[in-house]
């Protein structure tokens, strides 16, 4: 019957106009959702599951939907023909394209942020091993291949450093990237920690630079003073050795004197 007809087709704009502000819902929550990401990984991960479950209830509700369509359409041997239904179901498929596409979109950016992190995790457990040995103090010693050793582990720390440098500041141009998606409290988090690390390295670097100097000065130091002492036991045996000539009798036949003459000589230079 007619009653019976535009009953159905009442019931068929109710359930487009709940289903469209139910959909206008989800999509102001996606649209929310995704405005900022999250400075870490794991709140990557959260986000990335919030967005399955916005998914996985448009999905739920398209098929209740669905439902619903079909038996609100089916009058006796006829079916209603609804172009706001047809609009609905394809506002449904939309929505979950959409919802899909940032799926794969964050899990791309988590990606990268985890890359992200082990870089940056890298040049932290870096600075704080080489402060460790930058900032004790080194025994003071005369042994030279002891003052060696020092000096290859702290010029060992300048080579690494301009890897880490490197490493810091390629983490500086993607952060450039990051920041735009960050909430203001994250950026400024994310730019200061960077600032800190590289100041960090930096004070390394200055104290690192210094004890490798000192360190030279002291070898260098160790080194003329042994090579002084070499020359002097040289030129002491060699004296030993003329007294020992001096000792033995003289044979005036055969130039003896005058062989002792030059050893008297030398001796007196």
């Amino acid at each position: 019957t007619k009653t019976e007809y535009y009953d159905r087709l009442r019931k068929i704009d109710d359930l487009c106009e709940l289903s469209n502000i139910w959909l206008e819902t989800k999509s102001k929550e996606t649209l929310n959702l995704i405005q900022y990401h999250s400075l870490k990984s794991n709140g990557m991960t959260a986000q990335i599951s919030q967005l399955q479950r916005i998914f996985n209830d448009i999905k739920e509700n398209e098929d209740d939907t669905a439902v619903k369509a079909k038996e609100l359409t089916k009058l006796n041997k006829h079916t209603i023909e609804s172009e706001d239904l047809d609009e609905l179901k394809e506002s449904f498929v939309n929505l979950k394209e959409i919802v899909l596409k940032n799926i794969r979109s964050l899990n791309d950016v988590f990606e990268e942020r985890k890359e992200f992190e082990k870089s940056l995790e890298y040049c932290v457990d870096w600075i704080k091993n080489a402060e460790s040995i930058v900032f004790c103090d080194i025994p003071d010693t005369g042994h030279k291949e002891t003052l060696n050793k020092h000096l290859e582990r702290f010029s060992e720390i300048l080579r690494e450093k301009e890897d880490v440098q490197e490493t810091l500041e390629s983490l500086s141009l993607q952060t450039q990237k990051i920041l735009p998606t960050l909430i203001s409290s994250d950026q400024i988090t994310l730019k200061s920690n960077l600032e800190f690390y590289n100041e960090q390295v930096n004070q390394i670097s200055a104290r690192c630079e210094k004890k490798v100097q000192d360190l030279s000065t002291k070898i260098e130091s160790i080194e003329t003073t042994q090579e002084a002492n070499s020359e002097y036991e040289n030129r002491l045996k060699g004296i030993k050795q003329r007294l020992q000539e001096l000792k033995r009798p003289i044979d005036v036949n055969k130039g003896g004197l005058q062989d002792t003459l030059e050893v008297y000589k030398s001796l007196s230079e």
